[in-house]
C-alpha cells in the first residue's frame, strides 16, 4: 500500500491522464456472459490496460477494492465460467436442433469455460499490477461514514453502502491531494455499479454527485468502452 501523499505525487509527477475502478468495473471483467459487456467493452478493457502499463494513464486503486476483491472474486468468477457453460449448452441444443432438421453446416467451435476464466482472471490481474494501491486514511473513513448517516450517494436510505463511499472517497482524498500538488491533466472514474453512481435514467453521473465531481475536475463513465472514448483518453 501508499500513503495518500505518496499517491498524490506519483499522480503530479507522472502529470498523465488519471484513472480510477471500483469493484464492480473489475469484476465485471470476470462475470462471464452477458448482454451489457460486449467484444467492444472487451477491447476497450484490454486497450485501457495498455495505455496504464505504458504509462500512458495512471491507475489508482484505494485499499477497499483489493480488500472487496479478495472477499468477492471467486464467487463472481465462478458465477462468470458457469455462464459460458451455460451458453454453450443452449447452443448445443440449437445444434441438435438444426441437425434433426437435416442442416449440414460444420458444427461450429464453443468456448472452453476455463479458457475464458484463464483469460479474464489474466486481465484483471495486469490491471492489479499496473495500479497504485492508496491506503485507507480515517478521513476517508469519517467522510464515508457521514455519506451513510446523510444517505448521500453512492449510499442510499435503506442501503448499506459504506464500502462504496469508503472506495469513493479514496478516490476524492486521492485526487484533491495530486490537484493541490498542481495536477492538471483529465481525471477519470468508472463504475459500473449504476444503481448507486448513476441518475435514475442511468445515463449519467448521480445529481447529489455532480459538484464534487466538477470541483475536482472528475469524470464519469459507465463502462470500459464509455471510458475508452473520453476525450483525453482516446487522444492517447
Amino acid at each position: 500500500m501508499t500513503s495518500v501523499a505518496e499517491v498524490a505525487t506519483g499522480i503530479a509527477s507522472a502529470g498523465v491522464p488519471l484513472l480510477y475502478l471500483d469493484t464492480c468495473a473489475l469484476l465485471d471483467i470476470v462475470r462471464g456472459h452477458r448482454d451489457a459487456f460486449g467484444r467492444d467493452h472487451a477491447l476497450a478493457a484490454v486497450k485501457l490496460v495498455e495505455l496504464v502499463e505504458a504509462k500512458s494513464l495512471t491507475l489508482v486503486l484505494p485499499e477497499q477494492i483489493t480488500n472487496e476483491l479478495t472477499d468477492n472474486f471467486a464467487e463472481v468468477q465462478k458465477s462468470g465460467t458457469a455462464s459460458i457453460a451455460a451458453l454453450n449448452a443452449k447452443v448445443q441444443r440449437m445444434q441438435e436442433i438444426m441437425l434433426a432438421f437435416g442442416a449440414v453446416a460444420p458444427v461450429p467451435a464453443l468456448p472452453a469455460p476455463s479458457a475464458y476464466e484463464t483469460l479474464a482472471d489474466n486481465l484483471v490481474a495486469r490491471y492489479l499490477l499496473a495500479a497504485i494501491t492508496a491506503d485507507t486514511t480515517d478521513q476517508a473513513i469519517q467522510k464515508a461514514s457521514q455519506r451513510v448517516i446523510t444517505a448521500t450517494a453512492p449510499a442510499a436510505t435503506g442501503k448499506q453502502s459504506f464500502k462504496d463511499c469508503l472506495v469513493l472517497e479514496g478516490c476524492l482524498e486521492t485526487l484533491a491531494a495530486a490537484r493541490a500538488l498542481g495536477f492538471g491533466a483529465a481525471a477519470h472514474f468508472m463504475s459500473t455499479n449504476l444503481a448507486e453512481y448513476a441518475d435514475p435514467a442511468k445515463k449519467a453521473l448521480h445529481p447529489q454527485l455532480v459538484g464534487e465531481f466538477a470541483g475536482l475536475g472528475l469524470e464519469f463513465a459507465r463502462n470500459f468502452l464509455e471510458l475508452r472514448y473520453m476525450p483525453a483518453i482516446v487522444a492517447l
